[in-house]
């Protein structure tokens, strides 16, 4: 099996780490045409300038774009490994067979290695053990060293915990990046002392927000990812006076009615300490199209092997199952405002915050990890976004490629959610589009009331020229998946200006723009 490297290498060279494919890390532009859309950087004349002037009609800027010469859009790529995985699940006889011989050797490997990796990794802290118990960092790095993974670091993000500030050390599985830090370490602590002043004066929030705020901070306590709560000198006695800073929580109301806490990176300045040189990659809906579009045609006209299932798998409380790491937490004590004694108390988190930009590296680590484990180790069709998965498969194998994916996350310790689980079915919910399968082909549309509620968080954005910290973002990337069911240059909505204002802490002036 052959997997290319982070950078792109001649086929005939095998060595050196064998990280994530090209095809991955750009997978919008990679699988670009699967849904019938075409990007900006395939049009003649290429780069980010302007499809079209601007000022036309709307009669003569269909009649332009009517008229544009067109790259052909059915050239479509999916990763090596992906290719490896669908090839296996068309054509290989046996397949569940094939897979359980697969299972029993990498369980056997891992018996047989795993112990003296254990020995080499370091000891777990007491909170360490209290979060990721169940993490198996000794079998993640056999399997991960049995395919030349480049991120050689990863157990120890299980074993030790996460980073949350300061330089994020290089992986090599991601695209490479300019750094975004703003503000030094030692910068950021010397205001500490002066930010909690700050918190203890700050305004409370709505007594509906602070109620559910304080109550699922004491659901956290009692999984043991929290401990609190408690007076500011506790934590000046357990890091030292002024070495500590607080990130304040607050609550997002969902559109399916789920109330889901935000611990804001941003307000304490803890996203600008960050230090990265690289940036994620994640699949997309055209993945999902590209990967269906590939698997079809390998398995051709034969109607035995055409029938094909979906299913899709979520992470239970996904950031919570990283620890953080020991000196780094306390950058993450929590302030959350105590409905019963109207004042902002603190807590400790051990466990990822939700909100912080390192956060959104760390945990990629992991998901990035499974993805390739499970392509290259199990030949199972897999996409991963964040802490989602996404399975196509053969229905003459009777589901075999979704039950070794549930039993691979149980053999290297994440916790999946079962109430999420969509088993395989011709039609599933993924990254808020109902996707569906017939006869080889694949349809996408948004999910039920999904426009409608964009739609009226933008009217109500406008209205109130007003946006929460981070809605912008939020929106952007909601905005970006309904484009993907949305086919055509006509159907897509335009997001440059969320794009470059997304991160604006004036508020006023962002909505501002957008409406002018």
């Amino acid at each position: 099996m052959r997997v290319h490297s982070v950078v792109r290498k001649p086929a005939a060279d095998t060595q050196g780490p064998l990280g994530p494919d090209w095809a991955d890390q750009y997978a919008h532009r990679a699988a670009a045409g699967a849904d019938g859309q075409q990007l900006r950087c395939q049009l003649p004349h290429g780069g980010s300038l302007p499809l079209l002037p601007h000022g036309l009609t709307a009669a003569q800027h269909f009649q332009c774009v009517a008229a544009l010469p067109h790259t052909p859009i059915d050239k479509t790529t999916v990763a090596c490994d992906l290719e490896y995985a669908l090839q296996q699940e068309a054509t290989r006889p046996a397949l569940p067979g094939w897979r359980h011989w697969r299972r029993r050797a990498m369980e056997s490997l891992c018996d047989s290695f795993a112990p003296p990796v254990e020995r080499i990794l370091p000891k777990p802290a007491p909170h360490v053990q209290q979060v990721g118990s169940q993490l198996r960092p000794d079998r993640l790095a056999v399997l991960a060293a049995g395919m030349q993974w480049p991120d050689v670091s990863l157990p120890y993000l299980c074993r030790e915990g996460a980073v949350l500030t300061g330089t994020l050390s290089p992986t090599g599985i991601f695209r490479p990046c300019q750094s975004k830090q703003v503000l030094s370490v030692e910068e950021f602590e010397a205001t500490a002392g002066a930010w909690v002043d700050t918190v203890l004066r700050r305004s409370a929030p709505s007594k509906e927000d602070a109620s559910k705020i304080w109550k699922k901070t004491q659901t956290e306590k009692q999984l043991g990812l929290m401990e609190g709560p408690f007076p500011p000198s506790h934590f000046d006695a357990r890091h030292g006076r002024g070495r500590w800073r607080p990130v304040v929580r607050f609550g997002v109301e969902q559109k399916d009615g789920k109330f889901r806490v935000i611990d804001n990176g941003r307000s304490s300045k803890t996203n600008d300490t960050v230090d990265t040189s690289e940036r994620i990659h994640c699949c997309s809906l055209s993945g999902a199209a590209a990967t269906v579009r590939r698997l079809s045609a390998i398995v051709g006209d034969d109607a035995t092997r055409a029938e094909l299932l979906m299913s899709t798998h979520d992470m239970e409380r996904a950031f919570r199952q990283v620890p953080v790491r020991e000196d780094q937490l306390r950058f993450s004590v929590i302030a959350v405002w105590s409905p019963r004694e109207k004042q902002w108390t603190f807590w400790q988190l051990l466990a990822m915050p939700f909100g912080l930009g390192s956060a959104v590296n760390e945990f990629n680590r992991i998901s990035a990890v499974v993805v390739a484990i499970a392509r290259r180790w199990l030949a199972l069709p897999l996409l991963g976004y964040y802490d989602d998965f996404w399975i196509v498969e053969a229905k003459r194998w009777g589901k075999n490629a979704d039950f070794m994916f549930r039993w691979l996350m149980s053999f290297i310790g994440f916790i999946l959610d079962g109430d999420k689980h969509q088993g395989p079915a011709p039609k599933v919910n993924f990254l808020g589009s109902r996707l569906k399968i017939a006869q080889g082909c694949i349809s996408m549309k948004p999910k039920k009331g999904r426009i409608e509620n964009i739609t009226a968080e933008i009217d109500e954005l406008l209205r109130t020229l007003c946006c929460a910290p981070g809605a912008l973002a939020s929106l952007r990337g909601r905005l970006l998946h309904a484009c993907s069911t949305m086919h055509g240059r006509l159907g897509h909505c335009t997001v440059s200006y969320t794009h470059l204002r997304a991160h604006e802490t004036d508020s006023y002036l962002v909505c501002r723009l957008l409406l002018e």
